[in-house]
């Protein structure tokens, strides 16, 4: 048997050699704060009073140890090592948990697709086929903002004051597109602002009008809006070379141009009570036997419109769109077919909330003529 420190409990005889204590062991220095070894060795007594201070001694070891042991799994530790407790950093706390919040915020935002999303989208893509791309994609990397000066305070502005037509207003970016929408409800009032102004008075000019079957300030699915077009219709001109009777609908034309439509892809439109801003998911050239001027269509309609614009796009905007969105459509007048007055240009967008993202938009290597279907019907 050993017991604790290794050494067997077995009691030994020893001698004490001089100049070592005999009760502790050590060896006692030769001098010491001015004694010298003979000093400190005592007279010889009795040996029992010796035998004592060992009991003694042992006594006291034993007591310690027994202290040591039953002390060994207490839960307070001795105060000579307690764990030393920090303050928490509770700046680094709350930004953690601020990031926590935001992404779970952001998880939430995430929309899944509805079922009618996801069969929209399957049909339109059957009708569509595959839409081939340049290798020029370009993203301009820039989200979806409202304008700085409320649109729809300008359109309410401008009721008041000057037409009382007025149901919102349309605005393209680095373009002279930026004027208020007039309406006439009502079927004998489709072509009522054809040729006249906003003050009601003739104007070869003509004003931005919606079409007679739209709705506001609750928006149908398909907002139409129109605008002439009478001198850039055969080689659409941009900003850096427009004249300087390019008005109206005239501008609505550069989006012909691949950079301008990467670097360009929302549009706003607001009515007098809310504004609103679009992001662009085709632009082509068609003629009127393309139905893409209905306010309200049933799905497959809406289905097959959504399709047709997508396949005769001169861009690729890689924008999803379903017949939940809400479309607004910008018709004008060209010639880039011929001389021919049944042409249009059209660019059309679908309601996006602020922040959404824009795309990566291509040159679209094969779009269907512009008076071709995509459908047999």
């Amino acid at each position: 048997m050993k017991d604790r420190i290794g050494q067997s409990n077995k009691k030994k005889k020893t001698t004490v050699p001089a100049g070592v204590s005999s009760v502790t062991g050590v060896p006692t220095p030769d001098t010491f704060a001015g004694f010298s070894a003979e000093d400190e060795m005592p007279p010889k007594k009795s040996p029992l009073p010796a035998i004592l201070c060992v009991i003694l001694v042992v006594a006291l070891a034993a007591a310690g140890a027994w202290y040591f042991i039953g002390h060994r799994g207490s839960k307070t530790p001795p105060a000579a090592v307690s764990k030393v407790e920090y303050p928490l950093n509770t700046a680094q706390a709350d930004e953690q948990q601020q990031a926590l919040k935001d992404v779970i915020v952001s998880a939430k935002e995430q929309k899944i697709p509805t079922i009618t999303q996801l069969v929209d989208l399957i049909a339109i893509n059957e009708l569509t086929g595959k839409l081939e791309s340049d290798k020029d994609g370009k993203n301009a990397n820039i989200t979806a903002q409202l304008t700085t000066e409320s649109l729809a305070q300008k359109a309410a502005d401008f009721q008041t004051s000057s037409n009382d037509d007025t149901v919102g207003w349309i605005q393209i970016p680095n373009t002279n597109v930026d004027y208020p929408v007039v309406y006439k409800a009502g079927e004998e009032n489709y072509a009522y602002y054809e040729a006249k102004g906003y003050d009601k008075n003739y104007s070869r000019d003509g004003v931005i009008w919606a079409d007679f079957e739209c709705s506001f300030p609750q928006l149908a699915d398909n907002t139409i809006l129109y605008g002439h077009n009478w001198n850039n219709i055969f080689t659409p001109r941009t900003m850096k070379n427009m004249n300087s009777n390019d008005t109206m609908f005239a501008l609505v034309m550069y989006y012909h141009h691949t950079d301008f439509a990467q670097e360009n892809p929302f549009i706003y439109f607001s009515t007098t009570e809310r504004d609103y801003v679009y992001q662009v998911f085709a632009s082509f050239y068609t003629d009127l036997k393309f139905g893409y001027n209905f306010a309200e269509m049933d799905q497959e309609q809406f289905q097959q419109v959504i399709a047709e614009a997508k396949a005769k796009s001169r861009v690729n905007y890689n924008v999803p769109v379903t017949t939940e969105d809400q479309i607004l459509t910008l018709s004008t007048c060209t010639r880039f077919y011929g001389n021919t007055s049944n042409q249009r240009f059209v660019v059309m967008a679908k309601l996006v909330p602020e922040g959404t993202p824009s795309t990566t938009i291509s040159s679209h290597t094969n779009p269907i003529a512009y008076n071709a279907k995509i459908s047999a019907n």
